[in-house]
């Protein structure tokens, strides 16, 4: 099924009456000549006025490819239940932790999804919990318990502060416990159709880990890869609840330029826009709108929406009982939100959801 077609208009310049009609949703029909190119065509346009923001739905021409992704698919088995249950909404895709606590459980439960579309992606872990290869072949990358022990900054750190020979072993010991999460996850799955990739917190957008990645194109066939390139919306709320994200989204984007360079050469593709950086954990309706509007060019584009709305379950919290620091966001109430605000019958979702 080819994805809706998706045109948004600000319209907080309305007049008062009409931005009163806005509240109501009322549905109307016009005729609109439509230029794309050198040629005009006409076009029967279906809006929504929704919250401020018309939504004109074409039904010619231009295709908007939507991916609304779950993060953490198997991380647990209260975070699985959740976004399984997201699957019978707006969800139609999920990245998968190959190293997760409910890995067998959440693949086992991701075959009977009977949504057509359904799309999953390897969610490469680097951060926390056991690897799958023996901790010995990869000392660089865990502390004396066989634990991972690095953050996206200090392994960025000690990669470059390294010499030649420990980035040589380093990026050894990346791509084999990367290889080995890919290969976990395609054998689980059909992986003939190509293997989309992801990470957790970003870190196959560091350069190093991004260029084994590419090299591992042709032995996995990877197809997509995640990149965190997204514009920047002020929204007081996020902003205050989150300052440390307006870090994030620069870094992000700087480091996106130079992957996508790096994909010049390959036949992977990635998202033309991408939302859930600068709200991640807060994730809303009202962002997601906002968002949208600030792409302009919406003419056959990729974009990718990252949620967060698996939650853990109090009892579960001894999976992270060496990573306390990261307890907190598993089980933040935070994720509950952002579960229903994919639940919600929005017309916004109830329009992205068809890819």
């Amino acid at each position: 099924m080819q994805p809706d077609l998706l045109h948004y208009e600000d319209t907080m310049g309305l007049p008062g009456a009409m931005a009163h009609e806005v509240q109501h949703r009322e549905i109307f029909h016009v005729n609109r000549i439509a230029k794309r190119g050198d040629s005009i065509c006409r076009t029967h346009v279906q809006t929504q006025l929704i919250k401020g923001l018309r939504i004109d739905t074409y039904e010619s021409e231009v295709k908007m490819e939507i991916i609304i992704n779950a993060d953490d698919f198997g991380a647990s088995k209260g975070i699985t239940d959740s976004i399984l249950e997201c699957f019978t909404a707006s969800l139609n895709s999920t990245s998968i932790i190959a190293t997760g606590s409910a890995f067998d459980y959440a693949i086992s439960e991701f075959k009977k999804i009977s949504k057509p579309n359904k799309r999953i992606a390897v969610h490469i872990n680097l951060l926390e919990g056991r690897p799958l290869c023996p901790p010995q072949e990869i000392s660089h990358l865990v502390d004396k318990e066989g634990n991972f022990c690095h953050s996206f900054i200090s392994l960025l750190i000690a990669y470059y502060s390294g010499d030649n020979e420990k980035k040589r072993k380093l990026s050894k010991e990346i791509k084999n416990e990367i290889s080995a999460q890919i290969r976990k996850v395609q054998i689980n799955i059909d992986g003939n159709n190509g293997i989309n990739i992801d990470s957790h917190q970003h870190f196959h957008m560091l350069p190093f880990i991004f260029k084994i990645i590419v090299e591992l194109e042709k032995e996995f066939n990877i197809k997509y890869i995640r990149i965190p390139r997204e514009n920047f919306i002020f929204d007081f709320n996020v902003i205050c609840k989150s300052p440390v994200n307006l870090v994030k989204i620069l870094l992000l984007n700087h480091l996106s330029k130079k992957c996508i360079k790096l994909l010049s050469n390959t036949q992977i593709q990635y998202p033309d826009y991408f939302i859930g950086v600068l709200a991640t954990g807060l994730m809303n309706i009202n962002f997601i709108e906002k968002s949208i509007s600030s792409i302009k060019n919406k003419n056959n584009m990729k974009l990718e929406i990252l949620l967060h709305p698996g939650q853990a379950s109090i009892e579960e919290a001894y999976i992270w009982k060496s990573y306390p620091h990261l307890l907190d966001f598993y089980i933040s109430s935070n994720r509950t939100l952002e579960k229903n605000c994919l639940l919600e019958n929005n017309p916004l979702f109830a329009k992205l959801e068809k890819v």
